[in-house]
């Protein structure tokens, strides 16, 4: 079974036409409600960098909490590219809000609920990584 959820609307339609079997919903980030133990796996990919520093560690808390035991979480950021947390508000042309994190200051996050590691890389591969803007990172909740 599949499930995607998104805060856009118009992405869950699009979902919903591309996989009709999967179940689609539309929640906001802030607000979720999830089913406690629920699913084997959670692909976040360049979505938990735009929560607020300060309700990272709930939400992040409430994502672990809807896993089954010895489900997997799945994260892809763009990371802190100097050396401690950023967080940038949209500009003219883009409002959205972004939370930059280390790879340390991202494993005490996790960590704080529960989570642990499996492995972490940087992207895209191939590259130094200074010109590798992207963290991605794999977690188990036990």
């Amino acid at each position: 079974d599949v499930t995607g959820l998104d805060g856009c609307k118009e992405f869950v339609d699009m979902c919903q036409k591309l996989v009709p079997t999967a179940t689609t919903v539309v929640q906001d980030i802030h607000a979720l409600d999830l089913p406690p133990q629920e699913f084997h796996g959670v692909f976040a990919n360049a979505v938990l960098f735009h929560v607020k520093r300060t309700e990272l560690t709930r939400v992040l808390g409430e994502i672990a909490a809807s896993l089954r035991p010895n489900g997997v979480l799945f994260v892809s950021n763009p990371r802190s590219m100097h050396g401690e947390d950023m967080e940038k508000e949209g500009g003219d042309f883009d409002r959205r809000y972004g939370h930059y994190q280390t790879l340390q200051n991202w494993r005490i996050v996790c960590q704080s609920v529960g989570l642990v590691e499996l492995e972490h890389y940087y992207r895209p591969p191939g590259q130094p990584i200074e010109n590798q803007p992207w963290l991605a990172s794999v977690w188990r909740r036990p």
